[in-house]
């Protein structure tokens, strides 16, 4: 608002001290008509009108004419063309003057600086004429008088005004542009739970509001942080303890079916309670995934990484799935090669759950291909692990799809391992590719 008043008052100053100045300029102009040049050559024809033809007389006027024009120059040609008397006059003049002289001293001063008057001695032609001789500066306008006077004061009022002007308006948006930086790095700063952390107000102009917006908008984030962390931390019990909940019911399930596959049952109630049990198995990974996705989600699921020898735990770990592969008419294949890094530094368990959720969703989603396949290659800047089938992929309809926990699990713990992942197809086969990066 003071800048703006500022300004205000600078242009109000700039037009009332140019009205007046243009005022009175215009009525001195206005009271001077006739311009002052007319009325000198008017008042030097009345005046050699006025002044007989005696030396004495025109000596008179010269005095005159002196007193109120000390620049002027004047002399008295005879009707000859003799010099009879001078005054002021900074130039020689010829003694004797022809007609030729006459015209081109006329046609020399006509329009040009001195500004020169010839008038005929008592207005008779045969008393000769007189001439007066005056610099056309006495004629400027008032502008140029004013100018001449006041420029430069003028000009250096005007700089000074909008030196002040710059240097305070500078200093405002300086201020302004500070409060903004200020507020710009403390919408930056972070607390522990990634959100914005409240600014204190110090005035209570524009931006103090924006800064308190800014804090209602933190309070506001923080409460929702807040309620979030409370519905996750519920959340989690929930979960926990239905999966506590359910393991016991099916844990009497399989114990029972396990009782009843002793005794010898028709070929219907056998198949029956196969089916079962591969239903409360099924089940029972599920509420074990489910489990494993909480805690992975809420960083609570335990992450020991060690030193572990890659082709070795595939071996090992893939032969405690040979039976169950063997069983449903799958064939396994071992393709493993050399890697660039024999040994990775993760967590065993981790890759264990990972790999089972991978054998798992072949199992369920791949039996038409039959086919399951271990592949480690050393690539260019990475090694892979890759889990070969021939099923339909990730994008296959199938009757037992599921939600996607299982993968979901594998997209977790291969990110908190400091893995890639990533699948394709090629030819026939499906592939899901785990990539060890060399730096």
């Amino acid at each position: 608002m003071v800048i703006i008043l500022c300004a205000l008052g600078l242009f109000q100053l700039t037009y009332i001290g140019g009205a007046i100045i243009f005022t009175g300029i215009t009525n001195q102009m206005a009271q001077n008509d006739i311009p002052e040049y007319e009325k000198v050559e008017n008042s030097w024809h009345q005046a050699a009108s006025d002044t007989s033809a005696t030396e004495e007389d025109v000596k008179l006027l010269y005095q005159k004419w002196s007193e109120q024009y000390p620049e002027a120059g004047m002399f008295w040609i005879s009707q000859d063309g003799q010099l009879l008397s001078s005054w002021n006059v900074q130039y020689e003049l010829p003694q004797q003057w022809s007609q030729s002289d006459i015209v081109s001293f006329m046609k020399s001063r006509y329009g040009k600086d001195p500004f020169t008057v010839v008038a005929f001695v008592e207005g008779k032609e045969n008393n000769g004429f007189v001439v007066v001789e005056l610099p056309r500066e006495l004629f400027r306008d008032p502008y140029s008088d004013i100018f001449e006077k006041f420029g430069i004061w003028l000009l250096a009022g005007i700089l000074i005004i909008v030196i002040v002007f710059i240097v305070i308006s500078y200093l405002f948006f300086r201020n302004i542009r500070k409060r903004l930086l200020f507020l710009q790095r403390a919408m930056s700063k972070r607390n522990p739970d990634g959100l914005p952390v409240s600014i204190d107000v110090k005035k209570q102009d524009e931006i103090g509001q924006l800064e308190h917006s800014f804090n209602n908008m933190v309070e506001q984030l923080n409460d929702s942080r807040q309620r979030e962390l409370n519905e996750e931390q519920i959340r989690r019990e929930l979960i926990a303890n239905l999966s506590h909940d359910i393991r016991t019911p099916l844990t009497k399930l399989r114990a029972n079916a396990y009782t009843v596959s002793k005794y010898e049952l028709p070929d219907g109630a056998a198949k029956a309670l196969q089916t079962m049990d591969s239903s409360v198995r099924h089940i029972d990974e599920l509420v074990d995934n489910l489990l494993a996705y909480t805690l992975l989600s809420s960083a609570q699921y335990r992450y020991e990484p060690t030193q572990l020898q890659i082709n070795r735990f595939l071996r090992e770990h893939i032969a405690v799935w040979y039976a169950v592969f063997e069983q449903n008419g799958f064939e396994i294949e071992m393709r493993l090669g050399e890697l660039h890094v024999p040994t990775w530094e993760v967590d065993p368990i981790w890759m264990k759950r990972m790999f089972d959720n991978l054998l798992q969703n072949v199992l369920r989603h791949a039996r038409d291909g039959k086919l399951v396949a271990i592949e480690t290659e050393a690539c260019e800047g990475y090694d892979a692990i890759r889990v070969v089938d021939r099923g339909q992929g990730m994008d296959g309809v199938t009757d037992n799809k599921g939600a996607g926990i299982g993968l979901s699990i594998v997209h977790m713990m291969v990110e908190g391992m400091g893995l890639t992942w990533q699948h394709y197809r090629r030819d026939e086969e499906f592939i899901i590719e785990i990539r060890h990066p060399l730096n």
